[in-house]
């Protein structure tokens, strides 16, 4: 109940605030538009395994960043997008300082003080910039942190059935929640911080057996959600293994003033490295280095603050390096500097161990000053961070654009989404979505590899070597229709400051027949005499009527993607990936019903690994009690 009632007032001060989470950056481009989508298609009886607006068309439920398994995300049936965020926010800032209390308690640190450290950390920068900036995923897997270390540490203690499933049942949330770099940064410190607290290698092979039971039951439970977001991993054009790529930006000496200087005059920490927890906290945090070689505990501490240090220092120390050659997962973080999340973690922590072990209950003014202190300087940062992370209007085009291709004809009857090529300063990627229209780029990670190798090919612009969530703007000034082949009906040019609309009889076809020699429509061939028309478009589903003199390729210019099926005439065809990103089937000749429909492949062999874990689950917990 405490913790509820702190989470309460913790949203409601940040909802108070001029700019809130609402107005972050990431919630703006991407997190805000996913949760729309989810309501508007459940809504309307349709559940969205596949988003045809974003980026020439890519998967929604296997992207685990939409969090669309994640049980807090349905919060906006009942309430709405706003209220249920809202909601959502408040539920993981009630896990976080529940959590902290209850590890910093089985640490051995006093009550009042583990309530500081749980509001600490609670409000630290690598938590509260997230929330701030919107990144509403990375926020909730990071509010599950606490929990996961507690109930680590309760798994190498009393090791047992019932400590196993409590541990699975919490990395499963921290999976789902929909942030697999904070789960493996967090596992992995974990693992560190569980090791130097072990004292005998028969208790170092007992936790090994009992963590990879824990881990791999956490896996099979969330195995219906990461199946299919493993198989987007491999479509998608992030690297899981780089060295260059895992290590740029690494986190210099310098930027750790920000552990206790908060934002504001000489001090402009970016929120990748911002790692604010307060002076006074931060102090004894350092104190308990020190002072606490001898206890098990804070000496786990001091190890996972260290590790947490090395790995942030990315290209300035050659450890990250390593390991990104090595490890997928290290291979696969995008800033260095989230690991410092662990160091944070661990001085607040030792920090509240250390105060609550040394300072009498008797000095009760020094602790009214030290709350004061503590309290204070985190609100005054959080207020800064709202006015240093909010997100600029600038004035975005969504609606305008919607209502001129509307007036231009493209949304009657049954149609394709129309397609535009806007760069992210005019048109949010993410917008069509909401709106209707499909995007030529997309604000999400990873990007479907066919499509950004194509839009860069035709583009003629080379791809970008780090930001890999949004296409090179170059491609925007080559012209406002930067991709032939993707159907393009809007643009903007660059050279006119203008935007340019296709009528709908000149527009490019985005379902088309060719003889099947030939792979791609082009105007200086006479087309043969034959016609294909929509008959149905929907987030899963594209029917076509087409009618042939001769064997023809039928090619839809939506983006292919494993999973996507063809049936011509109600008999399974054969998919084609035609110009190396769209769909395509070979049709006889005459009248052909060609019907084509997403559905996760691993989707069927995922929930039945699933239901097994849940009863497996089930068994261990109630066995145990």
């Amino acid at each position: 109940m405490a913790a509820a009632g702190l989470a309460a007032l913790l949203t409601a001060f940040l909802l108070s605030l001029p700019a809130t989470f609402f107005d972050g950056f990431d919630y703006v481009a991407m997190h805000g538009f996913n949760r729309e989508y989810l309501r508007r298609a459940v809504t309307l009886g349709e559940f969205p395994w596949w988003n045809p607006y974003t980026a020439l068309g890519r998967p929604f439920f296997a992207d685990i960043e939409t969090a669309t398994a994640y049980p807090p995300t349905w919060l906006i049936f009942p309430l709405g997008v706003t209220l249920g965020v809202t909601a959502c926010v408040l539920l993981h800032f009630w896990i976080a300082l529940w959590g902290f209390r209850l590890l910093a308690g089985a640490l051995g640190a006093a009550t009042a003080i583990a309530w500081l450290g749980a509001i600490t950390f609670a409000c630290s920068g690598p938590v509260l910039a997230r929330l701030q900036i919107g990144q509403i995923t990375v926020f909730s897997a990071l509010c599950w942190l606490p929990l996961m270390f507690y109930v680590g540490m309760r798994v190498q203690d009393t090791p047992g059935r019932r400590t196993i499933a409590a541990l699975a049942g919490v990395e499963c949330a921290a999976i789902l929640a929909g942030s697999p770099n904070v789960v493996w940064l967090g596992n992995s410190g974990l693992v560190v911080f569980l090791v130097a607290r072990n004292s005998s290698p028969v208790g170092l092979l007992t936790l090994g057996l009992s963590l990879t039971a824990g881990l791999l039951l956490a896996g099979c439970l969330a195995a219906f959600q990461l199946l299919s977001f493993a198989e987007l991993i491999t479509e998608g054009n992030r690297p899981l293994l780089g060295t260059n790529y895992a290590s740029m930006f690494g986190v210099h000496p310098t930027t750790w003033l920000s552990l206790v200087a908060p934002l504001g005059g000489p001090f402009r920490f970016a929120p990748e490295f911002n790692f604010f927890v307060g002076a006074p906290l931060a102090l004894f945090g350092l104190a308990a280095v020190v002072a606490g070689w001898s206890d098990r505990n804070l000496r786990a501490l001091i190890f996972l603050a260290v590790f947490g240090l090395v790995l942030s220092a990315g290209h300035h120390l050659p450890v990250l390096g390593w390991l990104a050659d090595w490890l997928p997962g290290f291979g696969s973080m995008r800033y260095p500097s989230r690991y410092a999340v662990l160091t944070v973690f661990a001085v607040v922590l030792a920090g509240s161990v250390f105060l609550g072990r040394h300072m009498s209950s008797r000095s009760r003014l020094g602790f009214g000053i030290l709350i004061t202190l503590q309290c204070g300087s985190l609100i005054a940062s959080a207020i800064q961070l709202t006015r240093h992370y909010r997100t600029v209007s600038t004035g975005y085009w969504d609606s305008a654009l919607r209502e001129d291709l509307t007036a231009n004809g493209y949304f009657s009857g049954v149609h394709f989404p129309p397609r535009i090529a806007f760069e992210p300063s005019r048109i949010r990627s993410n917008s069509g979505m909401v709106e209707g229209y499909s995007t030529l780029d997309g604000f999400a990670n990873p990007m479907l590899r066919n499509v950004w190798d194509a839009a860069h090919r035709e583009a003629r612009v080379a791809p970008p070597s780090f930001e890999l969530h949004q296409m090179n703007p170059e491609i925007y000034r080559s012209g406002p229709f930067p991709m032939v082949s993707a159907g393009l009906v809007a643009g903007w040019d660059a050279n006119r400051s203008a935007t340019i609309f296709r009528s709908v009889s000149d527009a490019s076809p985005r379902a088309w027949l060719t003889p099947r020699a030939q792979t791609a429509p082009e105007s200086k061939l006479d087309p043969p005499a034959d016609s294909v028309t929509l008959t149905r478009f929907s987030r899963n589903v594209v029917a076509l009527r087409a009618s042939a003199t001769v064997p023809v390729l039928l090619s839809v210019a939506e983006a292919n993607y494993p999973g996507w099926q063809v049936k011509v005439n109600s008999h399974k065809s054969e998919m084609l990936i035609n110009n190396g990103w769209m769909r395509g089937v070979n049709l006889p000749t005459g009248t052909s019903l060609v019907h084509f429909e997403f559905r996760p492949r691993f989707l069927t062999l995922g929930s039945a690994i699933s239901v097994i874990a849940g009863i497996a689950f089930l068994f261990l917990w109630l066995r145990a009690r």
